[in-house]
């Protein structure tokens, strides 16, 4: 580590920052919502696709969900159905993050680890040379 940036600094920078963007991603969340309407019946049972269009995330989020047990979901036949009351409660516990937060990553360089590996933007890892 670079005796230039002691390893408290960028930790308590990468975590301020950290809270601004969050802080920041959320009044856009909120703001994009405000206006969203269900694309279906708030009693019918939504196809996987439908649920992933109406949480805004892909299929593979919803499908990864209901696998883990995240997302309850009932069978018809071959395919899942979900209900938007359990799709709502999912998406209220937080839809989990599969890549690293910025003080995971701040400490790490505290560290003198090296970060490359695991940094990503819009969903895709940017690897550093």
């Amino acid at each position: 580590m670079d005796d230039r940036f002691p390893a408290e600094l960028v930790t308590r920078t990468a975590l301020a920052l950290g809270d601004y963007i969050r802080q920041a991603v959320r009044q856009e969340v909120r703001a994009a919502l405000a206006g969203h309407q269900p694309a279906v019946r708030a009693s019918a049972l939504m196809t996987i696709p439908e649920a992933a269009e109406w949480a805004k995330v892909s299929t593979a989020t919803i499908r990864r969900a209901v696998r883990k047990g995240e997302l309850a979901s009932r069978k018809a036949g071959r395919a899942h159905r979900i209900a938007p009351s359990e799709l709502d409660a999912w998406l209220s516990r937080g839809v989990p993050s599969t890549t690293a937060t910025i003080p995971e990553l701040a400490t790490q360089l505290a560290a003198g680890r090296s970060i490359a590996g695991r940094l990503h933007v819009n969903g895709r890892a940017r690897h550093q040379d």
